[in-house]
This record gives C-alpha cells, sequence and structure tokens, in this order.
C-alpha cells in the first residue's frame, strides 16, 4: 500500500504499519456501523502511536539536518503526506 522508498527508517516502517492497522480496524468498524470502536481505533493511533511513541523517537532527526538524509522531504512525507 505504501512505497517503500519512503521509509527509510525502521521507525518510519513501523508508523505506517500501524496506520495500516488503524485503517483497517476503522474501516472494519464503519462498515459495522461500530462509530465508538472506529473512534477508539482513531485515538489510539493518534495518541498511543504517532504522539506518544513515534514523533518522540524522531523528534531529533526532524531537528538535526544531517541525521536525517539526502533527501529530507522523504522524511517528513511520512508526517504530513498532502503538504
Amino acid at each position: 500500500m505504501f512505497k517503500e522508498d519512503i521509509a527509510t527508517e525502521e521507525t518510519d516502517k513501523w508508523i505506517l504499519a500501524e496506520l495500516q492497522n488503524a485503517i483497517k480496524e476503522c474501516t472494519l468498524a464503519l462498515e459495522n456501523y461500530e462509530y465508538s470502536q472506529a473512534k477508539i481505533a482513531l485515538e489510539h493511533f493518534f495518541w498511543m502511536k504517532l504522539a506518544d511513541n513515534y514523533l518522540d523517537i524522531c523528534k531529533d532527526r526532524l531537528h538535526n539536518s544531517e541525521k536525517r538524509g539526502k533527501r529530507p522531504e522523504d522524511q517528513l512525507s511520512s508526517l504530513c503526506p498532502f503538504c
């Protein structure tokens, strides 16, 4: 589902896999009219996985240009796919 060249770090691959799981959970819940379960799946991903874990792990890489690699826009594309 996601391009392999975007996720260069293991943490990027992990968060993309978690996002994929959240999308599946949310889709299944919405198809079964379980709106509260869809909301819980979204909240769990955004607060527990993305905000608490991924962004905390990636802070140094985002602020330190030497750790970003050759293409910094690739590092940010997983955080802001609409930019």
